[in-house]
């Protein structure tokens, strides 16, 4: 498997895929399910673009998706839009390139940049959603878990008062992000007054996870 940790080394750089026929190479920003899912997305976008289309430097709202086609593979790489190009081209270059021909086999036939999301543009539209920063979301099991957990502390009121400070925080129970999990937690956490209760029901929280 191909090291695109040399990508990594670029400041600006998310993360990137390298597609080798039946083998990919990915950054561990990919690594789980969400980030299989966006391998998918990404080689099923590839698969419709001309072949004689070698480089697409796509750019969006949040950052770039930059592809350069050459002889090792399809190479992908999701950057923020101040990124410095010319540091990272090279680094993309010398990663799609075979050992013995570090320059990528030549300049492209044929160069596209676009603003997406752009109406028609599916390819462009699919390459967009997968740029866009990986959102990991909580397992509704796990968020009724929690929720359990809070009605042995607070009674039969403890899921309105939980969705009552979700939405002061801008959460969603239905839709909670990993990210928002420790928030939700010490929330809950501060609506139970008896110190002790408190520090219980923190402890048993941790141990659910998100």
């Amino acid at each position: 498997m191909v090291d695109l940790a040399t990508l990594k080394q670029v400041p600006g750089v998310r993360w990137g895929v390298l597609f080798q026929g039946a083998v990919t190479s990915f950054t561990d920003e990919l690594i789980g399910q969400a980030g299989g899912e966006r391998i998918d997305s990404l080689g099923r976008a590839l698969r419709l673009l001309p072949r004689k289309l070698q480089d697409a430097d796509l750019r969006y709202e949040e950052g770039l998706v930059l592809v350069r086609r050459r002889r090792r593979g399809d190479l992908v790489v999701v950057c923020e839009r101040n990124t410095d190009l010319d540091q990272l081209v090279p680094v993309m270059e010398s990663v799609g390139a075979l050992p013995d021909d570090a320059t990528g086999g030549g300049t492209s036939s044929l160069a596209m940049t676009l603003a997406v999301p752009a109406p028609g543009e599916a390819i462009s539209q699919v390459l967009a959603d997968a740029g866009r920063p990986t959102i990991e979301k909580v397992e509704p099991q796990s968020v009724e878990e929690l929720l359990g957990l809070f009605a042995e502390f607070l009674g039969p009121l403890a899921k309105a008062v939980a969705r009552k400070e979700a939405k002061a925080r801008e959460m969603n129970l239905d839709d909670l992000e990993s990210g928002q999990w420790p928030g939700l937690v010490d929330s809950l956490a501060d609506s139970i007054t008896d110190e002790k209760k408190r520090s219980q029901f923190l402890a048993r929280a941790e141990k659910l996870g998100a």
